[in-house]
């Protein structure tokens, strides 16, 4: 019988929105090749955003726990119940995920509003606005699809999210570090933020503040998600 030899890993194929900024540099010093698939969960990316969009809305989190107590239109529904028509969206970073999500949005109808480093020359169906501040104060929903960077860490802070009308959704689906979390407890707290829904796990900070988390609901009358 001939002895199987293993040699260590010298490739890793990964979609970059789950690698750290540094992560690339320091494989590579250490003889790790690595490649990328940037489109490869654009689709399962923007529709995982549009539900969670839809659920925030329509109260799914809130229908569905109420099911299964049991219990049949939770009181007080009615009025945090709304529908997504006519409302603003705007997104942070039209690139492939950005702007799949934006054409799922934009068939309810919705009105989409952009901000990227440079205008989509795709997205006549869209508003590009060349200053990301005049883009917040119009926006009922802020989408974050920019890439974690050094300079992206932190981008949304307290002067952006306090420019959003009172009330808003925000939504992460890039890399938690983008968003200042003590900055989003507190307008949380004080109501300026409606609801804010991640996918990816920055800290235990949101966990484990005076902000009490339910499963996929947040407690204080207001819309909120989650996930990691």
């Amino acid at each position: 019988m001939i002895p199987l030899t293993f040699m260590p890993a010298k490739l890793e194929v990964t979609s970059p929105q789950f690698q750290e900024p540094n992560s690339f540099l320091i494989k590579n010093s250490i003889g790790i090749y690595l490649s990328n698939t940037p489109a490869a969960v654009d689709d399962a990316t923007a529709t995982t955003t549009m539900y969670l969009l839809l659920a925030t809305f329509r109260q799914f989190t809130l229908a569905e726990r109420s099911l299964r107590e049991h219990k049949w239109k939770p009181k007080g529904i009615g009025s945090k119940t709304h529908n997504i028509t006519g409302k603003t969206l705007a997104i942070l970073g039209l690139g492939g995920i950005g702007m799949r999500f934006a054409i799922l949005a934009h068939a309810f109808p919705m009105r989409i509003i952009y901000h990227s480093r440079r205008k989509n020359p795709n997205a006549k169906y869209f508003e590009y606005f060349d200053d990301v501040e005049e883009m917040l104060r119009q926006a009922d929903v802020l989408s974050i699809h920019v890439p974690l960077k050094p300079e992206t860490v932190g981008l949304v802070g307290e002067r952006w999210i306090r420019m959003l009308k009172p009330g808003a959704i925000i939504i992460n689906t890039a890399r938690g570090k983008i968003i200042d979390e003590d900055v989003m407890i507190r307008a949380l707290e004080d109501h300026h933020v409606c609801s804010f829904l991640r996918w990816h796990c920055n800290s235990e900070k949101i966990s484990n503040s005076s902000v009490q988390w339910v499963l996929m609901f947040f407690r204080m009358n207001r819309r909120s998600t989650h996930v990691c």
